[in-house]
């Protein structure tokens, strides 16, 4: 392999609204993850995925950090299980920090930047955030354009 052949893994930071408003497209969420999981895989290249899920009981829980796209199992009742309010302006808050951070932590470095992909798979719905406004999440959002 020559150098001009290498290249810097894709990051994605994939965001999962876990909250009870979700019930009703649980199995719309499974499968969707998973066709997107398996879609990654198969383009050229290596891909490293951040997974959390978030809802008022557990606002941020990471569930894979910076695994390999191909370590990714596939999502299943057992590990999606709606429940809970919608913190989903802190939860969109939460994965923009260390994704920024990441970015930055690479550029003191002088390692190349990463192509990125923050995917967040929600309803929309907002119920519970006390950390994060809509103000705040948009300029973090509009930061990084």
């Amino acid at each position: 392999m020559t150098d001009a052949t290498v290249t810097e893994p894709t990051k994605l930071w994939f965001l999962l609204d876990r909250s009870g408003s979700m019930d009703a497209l649980a199995q719309d969420v499974i499968g969707g993850f998973n066709t997107f999981i398996a879609e990654q895989a198969r383009e050229p290249g290596s891909a490293h995925l951040t997974l959390a899920q978030f809802d008022s009981q557990e606002p941020f829980e990471v569930i894979h950090d910076a695994a390999r796209i191909e370590d990714i199992p596939r999502l299943t009742t057992e590990t999606y299980r709606p429940r809970g309010g919608t913190p989903l302006l802190d939860a969109i808050g939460d994965l923009i920090e260390p994704a920024d951070q990441s970015i930055e932590a690479r550029s003191r470095v002088d390692q190349p930047v990463e192509d990125q992909l923050v995917v967040v798979f929600s309803d929309g719905l907002e119920n519970a955030s006390h950390r994060y406004s809509r103000d705040r999440v948009a300029e973090l959002i509009s930061s990084r354009q």
